[in-house]
């Protein structure tokens, strides 16, 4: 199965309930399901799940990172009946047909999450995300601004912060010399 997963076949979707899936299964699908760009729906339905479907819901959006945000798979609706989620993802992702703005949602629910705590300045650091990749990190939340919500049927989650917080936090807890270059103005 994950073989044929990460070939990409032009298949849409793929129906996999009541299948004696194990904990190495899982593994191997979660892993295809990260390459794969075709798949829009994959729906499983379990009598008695694996505990390890966590990784299903990673592979459609790990939030450990930015970087891990943006490269999760984009393009696949995960729908895992009789699985108690008890993950911090209470989201539904990639709910727009459009990969782009699955990936702006996810990252602009990351960056919600932590602005809460004023922590996206901490995180870049730890993420080895420079000031010049700022511009388009804030570009990405347009789409959940007030203006454009109604554009693109968005809805923001009660725990999501409006995107003008988030690129305030980041404005003003930023380092501010390298974003206006003083050290290089210094030497001119």
């Amino acid at each position: 199965m994950s073989e044929f997963l990460l070939s990409n076949p032009s298949l849409d979707e793929l129906y996999l309930s009541d299948n004696p899936f194990n904990e190495q299964d899982i593994v191997y699908i979660a892993d295809a399901l990260r390459h794969n760009t075709t798949l829009c729906r994959l729906d499983f339905r379990f009598r008695d799940p694996p505990t390890n479907l966590y990784l299903l819901e990673s592979a459609i959006f790990d939030s450990t990172s930015l970087n891990a945000a943006y490269y999760s798979n984009h393009h696949c609706r995960l729908y895992l009946d009789g699985y108690d989620r008890m993950t911090s993802i209470d989201y539904k992702f990639n709910t727009y047909r459009e990969p782009k703005l699955n990936r702006q949602k996810k990252i602009y629910t990351l960056l919600s999450k932590r602005n809460r705590c004023r922590e996206n300045a901490s995180f870049f650091e730890q993420d080895g995300i420079g000031i010049k990749y700022i511009p388009q990190i804030l570009s990405l939340l347009k789409p959940f601004s007030e203006h454009h919500l109604h554009h693109y049927d968005g809805i923001r989650g009660e725990d999501e912060v409006k995107p003008l917080s988030i690129a305030y936090e980041i404005m003003r807890d930023w380092r501010m010399p390298e974003l206006y270059n003083l050290d290089q103005m210094d030497e001119d």
